[in-house]
């Protein structure tokens, strides 16, 4: 059993070192956060605000002129008397009044074989003379047919207004010329005919200013959407990560361990490691760093026991990397708790070190047996992953022994090195 260390608690720098690693990978974890919102919110909020922006508006402007009474400029009244502006307010009032009302939207839907009447507003561009008449419809296709049906069917309504009046006036006309004696007279009769025909034309009644036009849908609204989607749940993310953290106590190398542990190895060991055969360089200098450090014990044979505060805390990582420094130094064999059968521990004779995988506890119901026989006793926490719930429970386990904590860590990526020496292979494990 081993006693517990004096100094108690471990060392400022071992854990100021374990935290920078901690906090390091935190950051990567926010921004990787960050950045999966950003891209999910920009993606979402682009195809939200195009569909939402999907329909097409066609709009044509017209300019509405009085039509000029043509029996009164038959009887002799001067076609240059100007309009008032209150004459003429009436008159385009009067005309919206007609294009807003529901025959002829009617007619404007039977033109276009629907069943029912057709879709468009009509405005009038304040006290002016010039009147918009718009049709939103999912194609633009189909809002320009809308709106073009409308002008035409008004611009036949204007001449048949104007046919109206001439079929009362040109008759007259007729018979007075035929009935006047004198050229002159007769001259002037044919000039008014003529002015009354250029009058009664629609083209002066109406002048489209702008054709039926479809509006350019906005490039920018999937724009806008993108950003929106993209700071909302480039926020909402991290947030969500920091709220679940909080909620469930993970493990961050906090000063609230510092009293359950008695000593931290370093560096923190990164779970994505190569297979076993495959191991060189860099594993084996983390190995003979780990176990260098290691406290001291005279007795013999050495028992490292290793538990996991969880499933994944990667105590067979650490185990295994222990094992491979124990095996430098002589004797020494790598167990695994769980793969063991019976009610007893056998440990191997001879002197050769044991290194111990436990688990978790109450993974075996050989753990008791385990931790009694340890001399060296070590807790694998992984950091941003295991709770300081988990990391106390082991503490209980081990009463007053000394407990070490080595904190893992699993990498999110990274660089696959070929080693240039490889280490030699593990010697075999002592008979027991």
């Amino acid at each position: 059993m081993i006693v517990s260390a004096s100094a108690g608690g471990a060392s400022e720098a071992s854990l100021s070192t374990i935290s920078a690693l901690e906090t390091r990978e935190w950051r990567a974890r926010l921004f990787l956060a960050a950045a999966v919102g950003i891209l999910v919110g920009a993606l979402l909020g682009a195809l939200i605000f195009s569909a939402s922006t999907s329909d097409t508006t066609a709009t044509s402007y017209l300019r509405l002129t009085q039509q000029a009474d043509l029996v009164a400029v038959a009887g002799g009244a001067s076609q240059t008397t100007p309009t008032t502006q209150e004459i003429q307010e009436g008159y385009v009032a009067g005309e919206v009044a007609f294009l807003s009302g529901e025959g002829f939207a009617q007619a404007v839907g039977d033109k276009l074989g629907k069943s029912e009447p057709a879709t468009f507003e009509v405005t009038q561009n304040g006290n002016t003379a010039v009147v918009s008449i718009s049709s939103t419809a999912p194609s633009a296709s189909e809002a320009i047919r809308t709106v073009g049906t409308a002008v035409d069917l008004y611009r036949q309504h204007l001449a048949q207004r104007a046919d109206e009046q001439l079929r009362a006036v040109l008759p007259v006309l007729a018979q007075w010329t035929r009935d006047e004696p004198g050229v002159e007279r007769r001259e002037q009769l044919r000039w008014l005919r003529e002015r009354l025909e250029l009058q009664a034309n629609p083209s002066s009644m109406l002048s489209v200013l702008q054709p039926p036009t479809a509006n350019d849908p906005s490039t920018n609204q999937w724009l806008v959407g993108a950003v929106l989607g993209a700071l909302f749940l480039g926020s909402l993310f991290p947030s969500i990560l920091m709220r679940r953290r909080r909620r469930a106590g993970r493990l961050s190398s906090d000063p609230e361990i510092v009293d359950a542990i008695d000593a931290v190895l370093v560096p923190a060991v990164p779970l994505r490691q190569p297979p076993r055969h495959s191991w060189g360089r860099p594993q084996a200098t983390l190995a003979r760093t780990l176990w260098a450090q290691l406290p001291a014990s005279a007795a013999a044979p050495r028992v490292v026991v290793v538990l996991g505060a969880s499933e994944s805390s990667g105590s067979a990582t650490v185990a295994a990397l222990l094992g491979f420094a124990a095996a430098e130094e002589g004797p020494a064999r790598t167990i695994t708790l769980a793969e063991l059968d019976g009610d007893e521990l056998t440990l191997p004779n001879h002197g050769a070190t044991a290194v111990i995988d436990v688990g978790v506890l109450g993974e075996s119901r050989l753990v008791s047996q385990a931790i009694a026989s340890a001399t060296d006793l070590l807790v694998a926490a992984r950091l941003g992953v295991d709770t300081v719930a988990q990391t106390l429970a082991v503490r209980s386990a081990a009463e007053n022994a000394t407990l070490v904590a080595v904190f893992t860590h699993r990498p999110w990526w990274s660089r696959a090195t070929k080693p240039k020496k490889r280490t030699p292979p593990e010697p075999a494990p002592a008979e027991a």
